[in-house]
């Protein structure tokens, strides 16, 4: 939770991994180098219509800069670690961090 909630308060930006898959990478594909997604403002900002996100300039209005005040979450970098692991044979953290995204 310590990774997860500084994320969901805006406190940390999560950056794109090359690894993800579905909305998330999607979304990603769209901010530039030494930008992330800002989780809040996804949610804050929602599309008016799930077609509006095929925009890409609706897309980078997620992306923020990744700075001192808001540093790369390392849950990425935890969630490739985990898949990593002998037992995962799957991308289950990253479906674990989307539907929690989702869900929450």
């Amino acid at each position: 939770m310590e990774l997860i909630i500084p994320l969901f308060e805006g406190k940390t930006v999560l950056e794109p991994a090359s690894e993800a898959r579905g909305i998330l990478d999607f979304i990603s594909e769209a901010c530039p180098e030494g930008m992330g997604i800002n989780i809040p403002s996804l949610f804050q900002k929602a599309p008016r219509n799930l077609f509006a996100i095929l925009d890409k300039e609706v897309r980078k209005s997620y992306c923020q800069q990744i700075d001192q005040e808001h540093p790369a979450s390392q849950l990425t970098e935890f969630l490739r670690e985990y898949s990593k692991r002998a037992d995962q044979e799957s991308e289950a953290g990253m479906r674990f961090l989307r539907r929690m995204i989702w869900v929450n």
